[in-house]
């Protein structure tokens, strides 16, 4: 009953911090005073890239975590008998991987964690392969051993600390999607957005949310992206379903102009998405809108088609040339390449961005990036 009150607390931040890596701190605090332990540290290690790094921590010194990181990890003993251990999931405490008598000659504690106040400690593995463990730790000093119901608080607490990390991690990895759809969206100066069903506004470039702000021409409404105009919206719509059929055979990229107040109309391209354009909205991309002044003509910097189109590096310039007016047997000179291996190329350039012939390329591409720098 005791443990159960204890968990209560510890399980609220805990999931807390699962969603919110803000978060942890206050977990490993409120589990620091649940075992009445000192300090804790969530700590990560890569076997692989022989690297250790404190990722959160309560009560440690910042020399002391750099140290760790820089060094000492290479002689951490309780992470070493850890790793060791045939089990894959591990609770224990300090003296179960080492003994105190074993322990207290070694350079791990008399080097580095005799000066930080640091003599007993008590671990679970939250996560482990044969190239990285992640372990959750609280340390003691003056306070002596971890007891048996200190063990088991950290048993109890270890199933929902390993779901809550995984849950973190995925959440971790969806935010540097979203990081880099962001930053790949950025990169394009041209207005963009990414179309759901009914013309839905998924996602958009900070080009296109200026442009859009304005009012003029082109609008965001309850139904999705629009026009001013009655009948260029209703033509919008037409192209944005044809771009979006469901059948990948149908689908075809349209253009469509759309008048505006302000200046001369601007340049629309609606294209089909790749299958794997999602970014982090559940809500599938379906369709990608280009929008440009008639007067540029510009060219993607090659790292935006790789991340719009998945491109290779290679694929990406021989596309960016083709959409220049070049040659394909002149690109092979310029490239040191085979005739054979640019067409191989132009084949897997095709399939990726949904197009079948060459003249359909330009009319994808150009839109895409900066335009032309003017000359002073």
């Amino acid at each position: 009953m005791a443990v159960a009150l204890e968990l209560q607390p510890l399980l609220d931040a805990l999931y807390d911090a699962a969603v919110d890596p803000t978060c942890w701190a206050a977990f490993l605090n409120h589990l620091t005073r649940a075992v009445s332990g000192e300090a804790a540290a969530l700590v990560l290690h890569d076997f692989k890239n022989v690297s250790s790094s404190v990722a959160e921590q309560v009560g440690l010194s910042s020399e002391g975590t750099l140290l760790y990181a820089q060094h000492y990890y290479k002689l951490d003993v309780w992470t070493m008998r850890g790793r060791e251990s045939p089990q894959s999931v591990l609770t224990a405490t300090s003296e179960q991987l080492c003994p105190w008598s074993e322990f207290r000659r070694t350079e791990y504690y008399n080097d580095f964690l005799r000066h930080h106040g640091i003599a007993h400690g008590i671990f679970s593995v939250i996560k482990r392969s044969d190239s990285d463990i992640a372990s959750l730790s609280v340390y003691r000093g003056r306070k002596g051993e971890f007891s048996d119901t200190d063990l088991e608080i950290l048993e109890c607490l270890t199933p929902h600390v390993r779901r809550a990390f995984r849950v973190h991690s995925q959440l971790g990895r969806l935010r540097s999607v979203a990081n880099g759809w962001h930053a790949a969206l950025n990169a394009i100066s041209t207005p963009m957005f990414l179309l759901g069903l009914s013309s839905r506004v998924i996602g958009m470039n900070d080009a296109a949310a200026s442009l859009v702000s304005k009012r003029d021409g082109l609008l965001i409404t309850k139904s999705g992206i629009s026009a001013e105009r009655a009948s260029e919206a209703h033509q919008l719509r037409h192209l944005v379903k044809t771009a979006t059929a469901a059948s990948s055979n149908t689908a075809k990229s349209a253009a469509l102009k759309v008048t505006r107040r302000s200046g001369s109309p601007l340049n629309l391209l609606i294209s089909p998405a790749p299958d794997y354009v999602e970014p982090e909205s559940e809500r599938k991309v379906i369709a990608l809108l280009f929008v440009s002044d008639p007067d540029q003509c510009p060219l993607p910097a090659p790292a935006v088609l790789q991340m719009l189109y998945g491109l290779t590096s290679a694929e990406s310039r021989l596309t960016l040339h083709l959409a220049n007016g070049q040659d394909l047997r002149g690109i092979c000179d310029e490239f040191s390449i085979t005739y054979a291996t640019a067409r191989a190329h132009l084949r897997n350039i095709f399939q990726k961005l949904g197009i079948r012939r060459q003249a359909e390329l330009a009319s994808l591409i150009l839109p895409l990036a900066s335009p032309p720098s003017r000359q002073r």
